[in-house]
């Protein structure tokens, strides 16, 4: 090919082209052999994939998973219930904080000797009712732990498994 001085770029370009070219020609027998291994490669794992032995384990996979799912729903369901009643728990302690604190302001009043007998009385009444509350609260408290520690332990007992 004769290039002029005005198209050099052009004919450099068009040797480049005849270069690349030349080198995909020289290069296509080895692409073409590994598309053909390619293939085959494609072919035999979808044979593979298609086996009843790995069709059951996918099943069974599948079916571990939905049980897992299961399982999580209702461990999320128990440990939501179980927020609940602490958060409940957790008021009735508050309250019995305040039903304390207003006991003892009641009972070490200076002026509770000066009250007539009936409204001691009524005092000490109260205080008694704060103290059984304490005592039941604290009881379900000690129930919530144990629960709390049975789930825990089927929690190991499943994980075992």
């Amino acid at each position: 090919m004769i290039c002029s001085y005005t198209n050099t770029s052009a004919c450099h370009l068009k040797s480049n082209i005849d270069l690349i070219q030349q080198a995909v020609l020289e290069n296509t027998p080895e692409i073409t052999y590994h598309l053909d291994d390619l293939n085959s490669a494609s072919d035999a794992l979808s044979k593979i994939c298609r086996t009843p032995e790995l069709s059951e384990k996918a099943d069974e996979v599948t079916e571990h998973t939905q049980d897992a799912k299961t399982l999580a729903r209702g461990r999320h369901d128990v440990l939501m219930e179980k927020a609940k009643e602490w958060d409940e728990y957790q008021k009735d302690v508050d309250n019995l904080g305040e039903a304390i604190e207003e006991t003892k302001a009641s009972l070490f009043d200076p002026n509770l000797e000066d009250r007539a007998l009936k409204d001691q009385y009524t005092v000490q009444d109260v205080s008694v009712s704060i103290v059984k509350r304490t005592f039941f609260v604290g009881s379900l408290i000690i129930i919530l732990l144990n629960t709390s520690k049975e789930v825990r332990d089927t929690r190991q007992n499943v994980q075992g498994q």
